[in-house]
């Protein structure tokens, strides 16, 4: 089983009543900055940083992936290993 784990693309940020958002393709999370005028490059450097990430394995392709699933999917992998 590959699984690959990637930065988040900056196309998967999308701009919702203003402020930049992130939406999890696994579990349907949500984030959005808790201050207004965060632009979209600095919301993704911060996703980055703090886990979320573009997931891609052999029966699904996940642009926006949060954290807590990251860990999910990486302990999946290590099992199977």
């Amino acid at each position: 089983m590959s699984m690959t784990f990637k930065d988040v693309k900056p196309s998967a940020v999308a701009i919702e009543f203003g402020k930049p958002r992130l939406k999890c393709e696994c579990c349907k999370r949500v984030d959005r900055p808790l201050h207004i005028g965060i632009s979209q490059a600095e919301w993704l450097k911060a996703a980055n940083a703090v886990g979320w990430r573009h997931v891609t394995h052999e029966a699904f392709d996940f642009d926006s992936v949060c954290p807590s699933c990251v860990a999910e999917l990486a302990a999946d992998v290590k099992e199977a290993v």
